[in-house]
């Protein structure tokens, strides 16, 4: 643990006039990506609304819930062991949020269920080893493509 992973338990962030509960750790990395998607919000309201937009990694599903509370139809994804965590955050932040859809996804997976085409995809502090930069790229391309 260091300065840029909070491991609180239960944490409350604020993003505009509305609190966001989270259970479980967050980075620093997605802790700026929310306040940056906000302060682009406020200057032209409408951006994210109605756009398709896709989290790789979402962990605890903090950005993901930003962008849904931003207007954005959102599907946040993860591995099999973390989906229960994010759905719970997803579940507990819903009254706010627009739509948010989590479904796991193990990149690089061509039969993945998880299509697109999406008008944007996040990815947040993702690369943990080099080995997995070759399944991201490929999970890249097939949801784009």
């Amino acid at each position: 643990n260091d300065e840029s992973h909070d491991q609180s338990v239960d944490q409350t962030l604020l993003l505009n006039d509305k609190k966001i509960r989270i259970v479980g750790g967050t980075t620093k990395c997605a802790r700026v990506c929310i306040n940056y998607f906000a302060s682009l919000a406020a200057k032209t309201p409408d951006l994210f609304k109605g756009k398709k937009v896709i989290e790789l990694g979402a962990g605890t599903g903090l950005v993901s819930i930003c962008m849904a509370h931003l207007g954005a139809d959102v599907t946040a994804t993860d591995q099999g062991p973390v989906m229960n965590l994010l759905e719970h955050n997803v579940g507990q932040n819903c009254d706010f949020a627009h739509e948010i859809v989590p479904r796991e996804l193990l990149w690089g997976d061509a039969s993945s269920n998880v299509k697109g085409p999406f008008d944007i995809i996040i990815g947040c502090d993702l690369i943990y080893a080099k080995e997995t930069i070759e399944a991201l790229v490929s999970e890249y391309l097939r949801l784009t493509n």
